[in-house]
């Protein structure tokens, strides 16, 4: 990826906002950092958005203490504007907010890029509408939120939101996602397991890299290449 977009008013951001108060701007200035670190690992190879530096190699590069880095970037994810996978930072999102060298890798692969929006509706890579903060809702309101929500995909543990299906689609791109998932929910390391999301997460990331490495050493792939012609 040679950039990504960065709104103007990305500022007014409600989650950006929080990272503020409580960390002020060197909190503010880390999360740029971040997503510019896992801007530049994204290639044709590597489209799984993530972040590769750890807290320590980061502290390191901002001259923050490690402990200090490694607070923010949780207190982040936890805030919605990373996702912690077992540890592992990504920001999905920014798949949405690709340069068109990144939106053409993604639509060679045969996956549509999900920012296909229109600019009134487009929101920022932290996800939130700018100047527009959540109320405080209840637990009851926030349960049936949760239970009313609509579902790309629900298999017997996945259930997968259409935002969170469009995101994985963007980036596991070497698979047919839907199948995949199906696959995945039989498996019993899914089943009634709380940290499915992860788990499967992980899954989909190791056999889209087995899907990637195994195309990417066959000979009619290659040939086909050398020709000029798009294969799979």
């Amino acid at each position: 990826m040679k950039w990504f977009k960065h709104d103007a008013n990305a500022s007014i951001d409600a989650k950006l906002k929080r990272v503020r108060a409580k960390y002020g701007m060197e909190g503010y200035g880390l999360y740029w950092y971040l997503l510019e670190c896992i801007a530049k690992n994204v290639e044709a190879h590597n489209l799984t958005f993530e972040l590769e530096e750890d807290a320590e190699l980061i502290a390191n590069d901002v001259g923050i203490h490690r402990e200090v880095v490694e607070e923010m970037m949780y207190a982040m994810a936890d805030m919605g504007l990373f996702e912690n996978i077992a540890g592992t930072i990504t920001c999905l999102k920014m798949s949405q907010r690709s340069d068109e060298y990144t939106a053409k890798l993604l639509r060679k692969n045969g996956k549509p890029n999900p920012s296909r929006q229109s600019p009134d509706t487009l929101r920022t890579i932290s996800g939130s509408t700018p100047d527009k903060v959540p109320p405080i809702r209840t637990e009851q309101k926030e349960e049936k939120e949760k239970n009313t929500k609509a579902y790309a995909f629900t298999g017997t543990t996945i259930r997968i939101t259409q935002e969170q299906y469009d995101q994985w689609a963007s980036v596991f791109t070497h698979l047919d996602l839907r199948t995949e998932l199906k696959e995945i929910d039989k498996d019993p390391d899914i089943a009634g397991n709380k940290k499915w999301f992860q788990t499967c997460f992980h899954k989909l990331k190791y056999q889209n890299s087995k899907r990637r490495d195994s195309q990417a050493s066959n000979p009619a792939n290659r040939q086909g290449r050398d020709a000029g012609v798009l294969v799979g």
